[in-house]
């Protein structure tokens, strides 16, 4: 009896240690301060990734041409594909993905007409942001700017994830621009993420 009691014990404790854990990441995590501007930790991490991002752009048809937007909040990174007539399309990638997500997408797609892939500004990417972004207004400001410098005056916006919730914000806010959006699993746009679901997800945060 006394080494069952004291099994027990030890399997209270241990479980008490483990809630107690989790539920100082799920602090850290809502706790935290990100940085105002987008930036990379390590010289190392950015040149793992600028390999990574390299090889993954191979697999996309070669763009047509390469831009570096001025906007008030930083250089965004465009790559424009010529294809066949009509309004043209800007992708919006989802996070930590940048343009080359759209590879597999990108031939069909030119059927349709030119086709514009943007890095998100603040996200992994070419795009190089220098001014935090505070509000959803501000986000809508810096891709308003760029559609404003490409030669189109209409677009049919195309986002995935937050991508998606992009799109959505600029149909809002900065609307005059956009033809049509298209959101494919647009996070935040419709409802919330359920808590079950964030909760899950605060592993993949941890280093």
């Amino acid at each position: 009896m006394a080494d069952g009691g004291s099994g027990g014990r030890r399997r209270r404790v241990l479980g008490i240690t483990i809630i107690a854990g989790v539920a100082a990441l799920v602090a850290a995590f809502a706790l935290r301060a990100p940085a105002p501007v987008g930036h990379w930790k390590s010289a190392a991490g950015h040149a793992e990734f600028e390999a990574a991002y390299a090889a993954a752009m191979r697999e996309l048809p070669a763009a047509s041409e390469v831009r570096d937007v001025r906007t008030a909040f930083g250089f965004v990174r465009v790559y424009r594909s010529a294809g066949a007539g009509g309004e043209p399309l800007v992708l919006l990638p989802d996070r930590a993905s940048a343009s080359p997500v759209w590879a597999d997408n990108l031939p069909s797609l030119l059927r349709v007409g030119d086709v514009y892939a943007v890095d998100l500004l603040g996200e992994l990417g070419r795009s190089v942001q220098e001014v935090p972004i505070t509000d959803d207004a501000d986000q809508a400001a810096w891709l308003d700017q760029v559609l404003e410098e490409l030669p189109q005056e209409r677009f049919h916006v195309i986002g995935l994830s937050i991508g998606g919730w992009t799109a959505a914000n600029l149909a809002i806010h900065r609307p005059q621009r956009v033809a049509t959006p298209t959101l494919i699993d647009p996070v935040h746009t419709f409802d919330s993420i359920p808590a079950w679901t964030a909760f899950r997800a605060i592993p993949a945060s941890v280093p």
